[in-house]
């Protein structure tokens, strides 16, 4: 089939930073340990094999870690923290805890499917979004000094308004709440933590992207993208199919059925959704 280049010239809004919005760590979790920004040393896995797509974490409290060190150039007003996971049972359980000696903020599970935010090492705020098990999902927590806020595929299911308590130098992150031994059941992908809140708008600019081919059979390409940039694919439900950090490698979409479907590219401080078509061969 003759490729159909979609290009859009979209006007997107650029933001100015209260700190450098460069990825501070980025470990794939895919087949090693590596931060791949090459800034930080080893993510510590313990008893946590590589599995399904990325890093199994068993669920057990007691001979399991996995654990960023503490990461370098940490801004704790300019947090965003981001993943990917997959969770195996509905149990009460951390997905990504935000501190090893007091948990100033959390992304959390309950057993009935629901989410909710742990903030200042004890509180909760529980979202009415609801979870499902063998299913791939984003993640993030993002606190810009006032707010803290917990996303799903890119949508706010919770926030807050309030100062969170910072143990200064506790700047790991992991799945392990080791207050009351809470441990995440399920896989584990794509950990990025970033410096990247912003401030306030300073100015319109253009940015080219592309996607390409529209409609496509096997796979489809993106350009324009930062290194790090999130994509995501949606179906017209809205249900996350495919997420990946860019690489500049073709995505596969051989899995997914023929239709139309969204594609999300999350560029730095800028947001691009668009439509492609899964066409038949």
């Amino acid at each position: 089939m003759k490729k159909i280049y979609f290009v859009l010239a979209l006007v997107m809004m650029s933001f100015v930073a209260r700190a450098t919005s460069d990825t501070l760590a980025y470990y794939p979790l895919i087949s090693d340990a590596v931060d791949h920004t090459g800034l930080n040393s080893d993510i510590t896995l313990t008893n946590a094999p590589f599995s399904g797509g990325g890093v199994y974490c068993d669920g057990v409290s007691t001979d399991y870690l996995v654990q960023t060190p503490n990461i370098l150039s940490f801004s704790f007003t300019n947090l965003s923290v981001s993943f990917d996971f997959k969770v195996d049972e509905y149990l009460t359980q951390s997905v990504i805890v935000c501190g090893a000696s007091y948990r100033w903020l959390g992304f959390y599970l309950n057993a009935d499917s629901t989410f909710k935010m742990k903030y200042n090492n004890s509180n909760y705020l529980v979202s009415t979004a609801n979870y499902e098990t063998g299913q791939w999902y984003t993640g993030r927590l993002t606190y810009d000094g006032t707010t803290a806020k917990m996303l799903l595929n890119g949508v706010v299911i919770a926030s807050i308004t309030i100062p969170l308590v910072y143990v200064a130098g506790d700047t790991k992150f992991g799945t392990r709440d080791f207050a009351n031994l809470s441990c995440f059941k399920g896989y584990l992908r794509n950990l990025v933590i970033t410096n990247n809140y912003a401030s306030g708008i300073s100015e319109t600019k253009t940015t080219q992207l592309s996607y390409y081919p529209n409609p496509a059979n096997d796979f489809l390409m993106v350009k324009g993208a930062d290194s790090y940039a999130l994509i995501n694919i949606y179906d017209l439900s809205g249900r996350l199919l495919i997420s990946k950090y860019n690489d500049n490698t073709p995505i596969d979409i051989r899995n997914i059925n023929e239709g139309v479907y969204f594609i999300r590219i999350e560029n730095k401080n800028q947001t691009f959704t668009g439509k492609f078509i899964r066409a038949a061969k």
